[in-house]
């Protein structure tokens, strides 16, 4: 199945055939899909437990709802979530030759956490009361309007859990520090590392040399003394000075000369590396391409014929 030719509505589909429920649909329940081709596409069971269908595979599944919602409402206000997000990678959805069922594929972000699955299927329930007002719709379901803060420190960027939970619900309802569970995707301290130095335009050699040449004050000296115990003065002023050429030193006088605090270099790291993501995704797929073009392109008669000339 193609996406959609419509420029303006990238993430919704071309309607696609489904095979018909063995028995009646509840609202609100989900299923996995088990083949998707060509033809009719087969799908599991539905299950109307949000915790329940959490275990199954989610990459491609169908929703019922409804006849009365439809499938690119719930597409849009999908959308909408995912805009708020800043989202490259979207979902995509289709409306099915049965009005009561959606088709969706999530994007990757809301599969790679359960606690991401949790939130985007009390999303999906919530989507069938859009009508225009996304904010009424978002908390139109007690899922989301029960966990009203947790939902909006989410949708505000802090999309990384380090909880040990798997529902949403349960999670959040009683949470009262989000900071503490919920936040920014930490960033490696390696990547956080080189790119501190790329803005400042140095090596990290150039700062541990410089790092040498201060002079080691008393202060310096009685400090380090206490972490060491027994220790001649000669061997103590050694020990600080390769103290002072660790790795967590060379990086916070790098961040010293930058005049930045940490938080400020990693909301630029963020913004730049989500660029350098989406130019080298692009790279990948031109390359990609031309490798396919090249593929398709007839050999050459003459030149095969001069390569067994060669050989013979």
């Amino acid at each position: 199945m193609s996406k959609s030719q419509d420029t303006e509505k990238p993430y919704f589909l071309p309607k696609i055939k489904v095979a018909r429920p063995n028995n009646g649909l509840s609202d609100g329940s989900f299923a996995s899909v088990t083949s998707k081709g060509s033809g009719t596409i087969n799908y599991n069971d539905f299950i109307h437990c949000r915790e329940t269908f959490q275990g199954r595979s989610m990459d491609k599944m169908l929703f019922s709802h409804s006849d009365k919602v439809s499938s690119e409402t719930i597409a849009e206000f999908i959308h909408l979530v995912e805009q708020r997000l800043n989202h490259k990678n979207i979902t995509h959805i289709a409306p099915t030759n049965i009005n009561k069922i959606t088709y969706i594929e999530p994007a990757q972000f809301w599969l790679f956490k359960p606690m991401r699955q949790s939130l985007f299927t009390a999303l999906l329930r919530a989507a069938c009361n859009y009508t225009g007002n996304f904010d009424k719709a978002l908390y139109s379901i007690n899922y989301l309007n029960g966990t009203k803060k947790a939902v909006s420190h989410f949708l505000d960027g802090n999309t990384w859990y380090k909880g040990n939970s798997s529902g949403w619900f349960n999670a959040f309802r009683n949470q009262k520090d989000l900071t503490t569970v919920l936040g920014k995707k930490p960033i490696p301290k390696a990547k956080f590392t080189e790119f501190v130095f790329s803005l400042l335009g140095k090596e990290p050699e150039a700062i541990k040399k410089s790092l040498e040449k201060k002079p080691i004050t008393q202060e310096d000296l009685l400090d380090h003394a206490l972490s060491l115990l027994k220790m001649k003065p000669d061997s103590l002023t050694t020990a600080l000075k390769k103290a002072r050429t660790s790795d967590a030193v060379i990086e916070r006088e790098a961040l010293k000369e930058l005049g930045k605090n940490k938080n400020e270099i990693e909301k630029d790291y963020r913004r730049r590396n989500f660029t350098h993501s989406a130019k080298a995704h692009d790279a990948k797929n031109k390359e990609k391409a031309k490798t396919e073009d090249n593929k398709k392109k007839p050999a050459n008669p003459e030149r095969r014929r001069r390569r067994t000339l060669r050989t013979k």
